[in-house]
């Protein structure tokens, strides 16, 4: 260990299944695309120094010029949102939800580098258009908590207008989103930082990917939840009719137990 410079490497969901043992460190390097990655780190960690990049290629050819050691990561680290995250989530669901239904959280859009990097070999993207979750959501009699960057939202806008009280967007600052998902019952999401928290805090998680070879993606974020019973992985090359049959009924099934 030594004068070895503690580092962590990835998006949100790498860095969280590290946080637990970065708090530990005085001062943790963090080599990430997440812009706010410090802000992340922040209520945990006392000295944080960002290494950012914006593209895989990049990542896949950081240099380390100095002696270092790569924190482990952990399928749940002991880590929830702070106090004051957690209660402004619980005070906005006793306003949207005052009949305690069932709350289902929905991240539609995965990250941009990940999809600039599969659309080069014209693999399926990890985004679920407006009118296939407006089927998934007017199959549940639940309250939904649509999750994602504010830019992103503004397509899903109209799902979740006056009309329908139901559909909620949640575009808030990192652990606030986070502890929204700490409150919900289900999580059905593209391969992203919202399934992987869900999955983290053990909440039941449909996670829809594209039908590629990602071993990555397969070994590290998926089968290890999947062998535990947490994570449901629906495969797909396009979103059909039988897709939305599918999730509809998973959604059921974990809802109903």
């Amino acid at each position: 260990m030594g004068d070895e410079i503690a580092c962590v490497q990835g998006g949100i969901t790498d860095l969280i299944m590290s946080l637990e043992d970065a708090q530990k460190e005085d001062k943790v390097y963090i080599y990430s695309h997440f812009k706010q990655a410090k802000e992340l780190y922040a209520p945990f960690v006392k000295e944080t120094e960002q290494i950012y990049y914006d593209s895989i290629n990049a990542a896949q050819t950081l240099k380390f010029n100095f002696p270092h050691r790569f924190l482990p990561k952990r399928l749940h680290p002991n880590v929830s949102a702070p106090k004051e995250a957690r209660e402004y989530a619980e005070s906005m669901l006793d306003v949207w939800n005052p009949n305690k239904k069932k709350v289902i959280g929905v991240h539609p859009v995965g990250s941009r580098l990940s999809n600039q990097f599969w659309a080069q070999f014209n693999q399926p993207l990890k985004y679920l258009p407006k009118n296939f979750l407006g089927k998934i959501m007017s199959d549940l009699d639940s309250i939904y908590l649509l999750f994602g960057a504010r830019e992103d939202l503004l397509n899903y806008a109209s799902l979740a207008n006056g009309k329908n009280p139901r559909v909620f967007l949640i575009d808030e600052p990192i652990w606030h989103s986070l502890a929204f998902v700490e409150k919900c019952d289900l999580i059905i999401g593209v391969d992203s930082a919202i399934k992987g928290y869900s999955a983290i805090k053990n909440i039941p998680t449909i996670c829809l990917v594209g039908d590629y070879e990602d071993p990555l993606r397969d070994e590290v974020f998926l089968l290890p939840y999947v062998k535990e019973g947490i994570m449901h992985v629906i495969k797909f090359r396009d979103l059909n009719e039988q897709l939305i049959e599918e999730v509809n009924f998973k959604c059921k099934d974990i809802l109903t137990k």
